[in-house]
């Protein structure tokens, strides 16, 4: 064949984006060989070239480049699924079944995800949004462009300043922002060239689904009430279980063809809860009451006694503490003594008073905020002094103030 002008070879490097080299790069080079080779080679490429919409020579110069097999731009984006069809009934008709598995392969690995299942906004949507869009387009009002807000439905359906709407509820292919994402003008594309990489074909595919399916949002997952489905009741798990807890753990033993364990004897039972509960082993004397105690709710006795003792908020606020990045010295290269340990009891008193989880976290957060704070509530606050500070030479304490808040 003929050396192509420079117009097509860039028209071909345009259409292709790498030039790796895989081990498919052998099987499709010799596919695109026995196509190529066999009559009538002018059919076949008037046949390709009105299939994929593209010039006969670019699509040469792309595959002679070895660089459309492996990333497909080429036709990827722009064959509609009857497309793909015709395809490969166009390749169906050489004898040699490698370039149809040199296509079917690439189309496979390349191809953007089809899905018929209902689109997920917190799966799916959000973290596509949130990688590409909240920076300029999220809940800072600051620096939100153009008034659109896609954090939130009402600002991602409503009529912008400018006339149009972003999202379209029902109608992918009139919404503004399917347009921008799929525009190649550098100057109407989203997000811009300087704010990151463009959607995927991929990624624009499901969010139209999604537009198309009604743009329907959904509360982040931690606003959201858990949903829990009540276990199959089992006559033997009625017979092994002590309580509703019992029920889940037999479902999921069921699961992998499991049975339970031989209850444990009373040795290490108190072992076992002693250690989980204070983290200390029990006492001699402590394990010869257990082991005395002929009462049916024994064992109930023995966990409502060790939630009850002190040992019990030490052990589990070591958790929280650690969490909280409580340190008894301020860190960095001098690391001077830090007096905090008032907030270290604070916590372990929190946990063995019962303070309901809601309100341990509150006072923490914002307890002098509270309406007639008491001492103890704002001295919960101390939480927010935990960071490292530097007090060295030289330092820029309004620099450790910004990384104590980003810290918290």
């Amino acid at each position: 064949m003929k050396k192509s002008n420079g117009r097509s070879i860039q028209s071909a490097k345009r259409l292709c984006h790498g030039s790796g080299r895989t081990a498919g790069h052998f099987v499709f080079q010799q596919a695109i060989n026995v196509a190529v080779e066999r009559p009538p080679r002018q059919r076949f490429w008037r046949q390709m070239s009105e299939t994929t919409g593209f010039p006969s020579r670019d699509i040469w110069n792309a595959i002679h480049h070895h660089s459309w097999y492996y990333r497909c731009t080429l036709t990827l984006p722009l064959i509609p699924p009857c497309g793909l069809k015709r395809l490969i009934m166009l390749l169906s008709g050489f004898r040699r079944s490698v370039c149809l598995l040199g296509f079917v392969a690439v189309f496979i690995q390349n191809a953007p995800a089809q899905t018929t299942s209902p689109i997920d906004f917190n799966d799916q949507i959000r973290p596509i949004f949130q990688e590409r869009c909240f920076r300029c387009h999220g809940p800072d009002e600051n620096i939100r462009e153009a008034g659109l807000r896609l954090d939130r439905r009402e600002g991602a359906v409503q009529e912008l300043d400018s006339g149009v709407v972003a999202v379209l509820a029902g109608k992918a292919n009139e919404s503004a922002l399917i347009a921008r994402v799929q525009s190649d003008d550098e100057d109407l594309r989203m997000p811009p060239p300087d704010a990151g990489a463009r959607l995927t074909p991929a990624e624009i595919e499901i969010v139209s689904q999604w537009i198309n399916e009604g743009a329907n949002y959904q509360e982040h997952w931690a606003f959201q009430p858990p949903q829990v489905d009540s276990p199959l009741v089992h006559p033997q798990a009625n017979r092994w279980g002590r309580g509703p807890i019992d029920m889940f753990v037999w479902q999921r033993l069921r699961e992998h063809d499991l049975s339970p364990a031989e209850e444990a004897n009373r040795y290490t039972l108190i072992r076992r809860l002693s250690l989980d509960l204070t983290g200390l082993p029990p006492t001699r004397e402590e394990v010869k009451a257990f082991l005395t105690d002929l009462h049916p709710d024994a064992y109930v006795r023995l966990v409502d006694r060790l939630l009850q003792s002190p040992a019990y908020g030490e052990r589990w606020a070591r958790i929280w503490l650690d969490l909280a990045r409580y340190a008894d010295s301020a860190g960095y290269a001098q690391d001077p003594p830090r007096v905090i340990w008032r907030y270290r009891d604070w916590v372990i008193d929190a946990l063995n008073r019962n303070l309901p989880y809601d309100q341990f976290t509150i006072e923490q957060i914002a307890g002098d905020m509270l309406e007639s704070p008491s001492e103890d509530q704002i001295l919960a606050t101390a939480f927010h002094r935990n960071t490292m500070t530097n007090s060295e030479g030289g330092t820029d304490d309004e620099e450790f103030r910004t990384a104590a808040v980003v810290d918290r």
